[in-house]
């Protein structure tokens, strides 16, 4: 079973602001099969799965959190997870510690001024199927163990104006 302390289905516009999401046994936030949903101003920590996972959906925001020490299913200190969110999820001044943004298969994500520190991958973009163009602008990425990762990543993304420093494999790394 999959435990979520909070789950989004299937809804539109939905707000979750100023909330303290920690300690779950799953996911701390979960969203499926929505649209302009906002996550803001939260304190999402320690959740034994990722702490904001956003499948199925667009658009979505998460901005201005503080996403620390989450993980996924396989113990990989993901804070941020998208899948197949295939466009206009916006993730931005957001700060990220012991925790990175992890999107997968069909993406353009923009991810911009947020700080990432101390996680396996700042930010890992694998897997799409199509030539899609993600936006990672304006981001303080350092400490991790690499700080931008793509894999098998198809089509053009922008990475502008990022301070990416002080990782220890790489800074930047493309398979």
């Amino acid at each position: 079973t999959q435990y979520r302390a909070i789950q989004l289905t299937y809804s539109t516009g939905i707000k979750i602001k100023n909330c303290i999401i920690r300690d779950n046994p799953g996911t701390g936030i979960a969203v499926w099969s929505n649209s302009s949903s906002v996550i803001r101003d939260c304190v999402i920590s320690n959740n034994r799965n990722h702490g904001i996972y956003i499948g199925t959906s667009a658009p979505n925001e998460i901005s201005n959190c503080i996403i620390t020490d989450n993980l996924d299913n396989s113990g990989r200190n993901r804070g941020i997870g998208l899948g197949r969110t295939y466009n206009n999820v916006l993730i931005k001044n957001n700060l990220l510690e012991r925790n990175g943004i992890y999107c997968a298969w069909d993406e353009s994500p923009t991810i911009i001024n947020n700080t990432i520190v101390s996680a396996t991958y700042g930010i890992e973009y694998s897997y799409n199927d199509y030539f899609v163009t993600p936006t990672i602008k304006n981001n303080i990425i350092t400490a991790n163990g690499t700080g931008i990762y793509l894999k098998n990543a198809k089509g053009a993304p922008v990475i502008d104006y990022n301070d990416v420093w002080g990782n220890h494999s790489s800074s930047y790394c493309s398979l």
